[in-house]
């Protein structure tokens, strides 16, 4: 996901939506062009073009009516996704991703067997980077907390609840992570210990387990001290004892629920590829030199690949989710400045139309006060039509994004309530210089030009 926060215009999609555009104007003016060249001059003199004018004024209320429904649709979509993109951000509680820089490594098989000389070298390397001024602690993981890559996981057995033929067998992450991995992260430990240093490979298989996952599969009872084994009871690997649980880590935004996870020591299981982690005490993207300088006195062959703040890892996961919403926030602005274009023309029109009637009001007492209502009433009148639509098609589009985007977006009444009081605000700011233009007629003019 991190090239969504780099998306840039390609100029073929310029050059297609430029021709959309103008085929679009092509098509909306030669329908009016056509009726005005079948109009029979006769009739159009003998009716005073009253007829054709009233049908052109309703057609022109109607795609008014439709934009304002249209924008009502959009821009609550808009703010259920902003509100929807907060929420998710707050999300990631389970850990901090402030002050960690992060980068990516593999160790080539050629020089590092795998098992304990992979091992042997990340230890040393996250003792060295610890050694580094402003590092607070470092850490390997196989896979980053946040990123939106798929996570290794698979079955779980637990000793004494299952058997090799067992079909139903609980499912969780694994992460094979170094002993400052929960430090370096601040994830709470809720029960037991974390895993350390004596949790080498000579010493006893052990495991910590996730909160939801303690819950899921101890519930009632404690994870402390139960036996759990990857995969099924008569795959090869060891069974592992529970060690510790710590505070559920959220892997993806669109999780309805915390994901079980089963945390291992990265010293019993190594990785040839891992992820670093190194929490700094000042602004993280500075150590960046000292942190490739540490790793080149080991090996200097060594890439670090995808070097980047664990910030900006969450933000270009979630960037598709902000690209969205502000997609949808823009298309709801130019929807509703398209609809209070809508409106002035429409009043503009109407007035100008009505000129000898509203000339006679005044001539028979009407205020100028009443005279703005009229017109003003109009353009309420449009924009309670458009709400008659957009109201019902924005809870549909409401209930459709919670469910498409697995409850992250939810519907709200105070959203469609205040996009609601926009739109007729939009209305009556657009019909205001018309109705002041029609309440300022000097009825004895108006009287005497007709």
């Amino acid at each position: 996901m991190a090239g969504w926060r780099d998306i840039r215009l390609d100029e073929s999609v310029l050059a297609f939506a430029v021709a959309m555009a103008l085929a679009t104007a092509l098509a909306t003016g030669l329908s009016p062009a056509l009726g005005a060249a079948r109009l029979a001059l006769t009739d159009v003199l003998r009716e005073g073009g009253r007829g054709a004018s009233a049908g052109r004024h309703r057609w022109r209320s109607m795609i008014v009516v439709s934009q304002m429904a249209l924008a009502l649709v959009l821009l609550v979509g808009s703010g259920l996704m902003v509100r929807g993109f907060g929420r998710m951000m707050e999300r990631y509680e389970g850990f901090d991703p402030a002050g960690v820089l992060s980068f990516r490594m593999r160790l080539p098989e050629s020089r590092y067997a795998p098992g304990r000389p992979m091992g042997d070298f990340y230890a040393r390397m996250l003792e060295g980077l610890a050694a580094v001024p402003g590092v607070e602690s470092a850490a390997a993981v196989g896979h980053l907390p946040g990123d939106m890559g798929p996570v290794p996981a698979g079955a779980v057995s637990i000793r004494g609840r299952t058997t090799p033929g067992d079909l139903d067998l609980p499912v969780a992450d694994y992460q094979s992570v170094s002993p400052d991995y929960f430090h370096a992260l601040r994830v709470r430990r809720v029960a037991g210990r974390a895993l350390g240093a004596q949790d080498g490979p000579d010493a006893p298989p052990v495991a910590v387990v996730s909160e939801s996952m303690a819950r899921r599969l101890w519930p009632g009872g404690t994870a402390l001290g139960q036996q759990v084994k990857q995969g099924r009871p008569d795959d090869p690997g060891p069974w592992r004892e529970v060690v510790g649980v710590v505070e559920d880590v959220t892997q993806y935004w669109f999780d309805r629920e915390p994901r079980s996870t089963l945390y291992l020591p990265h010293r019993q299981v190594p990785r040839a590829a891992s992820f670093v982690l190194v929490r700094v005490a000042g602004e993280a993207a500075a150590l960046a030199p000292a942190l490739r300088a540490a790793v080149a006195a080991l090996d200097p062959g060594l890439p670090l690949d995808e070097m980047r703040t664990l910030r900006q890892v969450v933000d270009d996961a979630m960037a598709i989710l902000r690209l969205s919403a502000n997609l949808l926030l823009l298309l709801g602005g130019v929807a509703l400045a398209l609809s209070a274009l809508g409106v002035y023309g429409i009043m503009a029109q109407d007035v100008a139309q009505r000129t000898q009637e509203i000339g006679v009001r005044m001539a028979l007492g009407a205020t100028a006060g009443e005279v703005r209502r009229l017109v003003l009433g109009r353009a309420v009148g449009l924009a309670a039509l458009a709400l008659l639509v957009g109201v019902p098609a924005a809870l549909a589009l409401g209930r459709l994004m919670a469910s498409a985007l697995f409850g992250v977006v939810r519907p709200e009444a105070s959203s469609l309530a205040a996009f609601s009081g926009g739109l007729l605000a939009t209305a009556l700011l657009a019909g205001l210089v018309p109705a002041l233009r029609a309440a300022a007629l000097d009825p004895v003019a108006v009287l005497r030009s007709e």
